[in-house]
């Protein structure tokens, strides 16, 4: 069955909701607030605070906001004077710097030196004179093809990550996009040489847009909203015989959907399974854990194969929670203890090939001598419940209230 997405923007409390649906099956709720947008891609003129030499990072005010700026990770650095881009920051330096990572937490946000300008077949990479091409392109002449047309349009300082949806793209739109990109990039470093430091010098489209651009042409069906200012804001990036404006008083979207039932469930701890069993999903500083427990189960099989039913079930709900509420990093899993070495295995497997759909890179590491399962996921955003939580001054930060 081919894939088809259909994507549903619309109000929940004083936030912008966005649920993709795959399939006519929810796999993905966002939390936009349309009053603060976040800094995630933003760049700015930035000046050094400090320098910690001990973990070989830089703290840059970005106005008011400190970020951490790995020096590792930048051997060049894009100062705001003639300053040689390979001689190291020292405190009052300004340089140009990209949000890479929001602020999670008590973590600062994370900068980079290395500008991205995002489009709907690449992603421009600022000082990264190379070609990626995405993994979920398979076919070993189209990648051969993308990667000759995109290694002749390579600049000194500035090379592409090609997405999926570059796949069958025409060289002429290729080139059209990246001779764009390259515009806006060049825009962006000489624009900095020419503003205040803590400046604001270039912001990508709000996030929400940012998403519908980097989806599949193909697969996506339908894009429905009933926030004027969305719809005018996705319309031009938009297939319009696609895009649906709803205007609806006697059922709004969100009652149509149903979403508000659906995030309430995805803001809960405790998560019911079909069979009568249950998952337990508690987020911690350093990690998640998430619990199987055998909760309603009444089936007359064998402990065991008991056992194996409930655990199978969970797999598969863990994965779609995991990415429903874009839960991220360390995961363990503490399934229902099992003897049998195959059953485990199935067990393994039947997780792995359940969070293989998962956008998102996440791997099933394995299971420890306590039976524990290991898994990881990379962190691209804040989870579902920070996005839309508010966090509580009675508990000191220790829980949420919604």
């Amino acid at each position: 069955m081919n894939m088809q997405k259909k994507i549903y923007m619309t109000c929940y409390k004083d936030v912008w909701m966005t649920a993709v649906y795959e399939n006519e099956h929810l796999t993905d709720l966002y939390a936009d607030r349309p009053e603060a947008s976040g800094i995630l891609d933003r760049v700015y003129i930035g000046k050094v605070k400090t320098i910690v030499k001990n973990i070989q990072a830089a703290f840059v005010d970005i106005g008011g906001i400190e970020g951490y700026y790995s020096l590792k990770d930048n051997e060049s650095h894009l100062y705001m004077n003639s300053k040689d881009k390979n001689m190291i920051p020292v405190p009052g330096d300004e340089i140009l710097v990209q949000v890479c990572k929001e602020n999670i937490k008590t973590k600062a946000p994370v900068l980079t030196s290395k500008i991205s300008i995002a489009g709907k077949y690449m992603v421009l990479k600022g000082q990264k004179p190379s070609v990626g091409i995405s993994a979920r392109i398979t076919d070993e002449n189209e990648r051969g093809r993308l990667k000759k047309i995109f290694e002749n349009r390579l600049g000194d300082d500035f090379g592409f990550i090609v997405r999926t949806k570059a796949q069958g793209a025409s060289e002429a739109s290729l080139i059209e996009e990246m001779d764009l990109l390259e515009k806006k990039y060049l825009a962006v470093l000489e624009k900095g040489r020419y503003l205040k430091c803590f400046s604001q010098v270039y912001k990508e489209p709000d996030e929400y847009v940012r998403r519908i651009i980097s989806m599949d042409d193909e697969q996506l069906v339908k894009i429905c909203t009933d926030i004027r200012e969305v719809y005018e804001n996705i319309i031009p990036y938009t297939d319009p015989s696609k895009t649906v404006f709803y205007e609806d008083d006697r059922m709004p979207l969100i009652k149509l959907l149903g979403l508000e039932t659906k995030i309430e469930r995805a803001l809960k701890e405790q998560v019911w399974l079909k069979n009568g069993g249950s998952i337990v999903i508690t987020p911690t500083e350093a990690m998640v854990v998430i619990d199987v427990n055998t909760g309603k189960y009444t089936g007359k099989k064998k402990l065991e194969d008991t056992y194996f039913e409930i655990n199978t079930e969970a797999a598969k709900e863990i994965a779609r929670q995991v990415r429903l509420r874009n839960l991220s990093g360390i995961i363990m899993i503490d399934f229902i203890d099992m003897q049998d070495p195959d059953k485990k295995a199935q067990l393994l497997d039947c997780l792995k090939a359940a969070v293989s759909a998962d956008p998102v890179r996440t791997v099933v590491v394995d299971m420890t001598k306590l039976n524990l399962v290991e898994m990881t996921r990379k962190k691209e955003k804040r989870p579902l419940h920070e996005q839309l939580g508010v966090v509580c001054h009675t508990c000191k930060g220790r829980g949420y209230i919604f």
